[in-house]
């Protein structure tokens, strides 16, 4: 899951560059506050779109403006999330809420992939989790880990499965506007992590 920053409800922090999860202060001192809060136990990891996904294709389609993705997209992930904690027990994060000043999209990236390595046991994936790059990471993350990946409803996603996916994500950006700059480059990250499963 990747956020862009607002100034209405951020958490100040530091500009850190690219540094990388082990020389990144900031964020270990968020791994120290889970570990606290989680102990030894497993959490349900919710992945979904947030500055991209497939509500950025229609809105591109469509005409409309570009500031309403975030907003609907979050919408939909808290939504998501309350109604997940209520059937899957005992934690299920939804990452959306965390908004941090001046980080960009890796260490936001950085950071979910540490907790996704700690604590998750298994990952579950928003609808059309294909369309977003986050989310994509995430998936080949996990997969990488022996994660389980997971649709809503528990059903299994195999890497295999992902990649597949991925490819018809990808076959439909591209078959979208042509030459719109923002899809292109969804779709070419799209194709390199379809590639880390083996879809190339």
């Amino acid at each position: 899951m990747l956020h862009s920053s607002t100034p209405s409800d951020v958490i100040a922090a530091p500009a850190l560059g690219e540094a990388s999860v082990a020389e990144d202060p900031y964020h270990l001192a968020v791994f120290q506050a889970w570990a606290c809060a989680f102990g030894a136990s497993a959490v349900v990891y919710l992945s979904g779109p947030i500055t991209t996904g497939k509500r950025l294709l229609a809105a591109i389609e469509e005409g409309r403006p570009l500031d309403t993705v975030l907003p609907e997209n979050l919408a939909v992930m808290r939504e998501t999330a309350h109604r997940l904690r209520q059937q899957v027990p005992p934690i299920v994060l939804d990452p959306s809420p965390l908004v941090v000043a001046h980080w960009s999209q890796q260490q936001y990236m950085l950071l979910w992939r540490g907790l996704i390595e700690r604590h998750a046991r298994e990952v579950r994936f928003m609808p059309d989790w294909e369309y977003s790059r986050g989310c994509a990471e995430e998936f080949v993350f996990a997969a990488a880990l022996g994660i389980p990946t997971l649709d809503l409803d528990g059903s299994a996603i195999a890497p295999v499965a992902g990649a597949a996916r991925l490819a018809r994500a990808i076959d439909r950006l591209n078959k979208s506007i042509a030459g719109h700059e923002r899809l292109a480059a969804l779709a070419s990250a799209l194709n390199a992590l379809r590639n880390e499963l083996g879809g190339g």
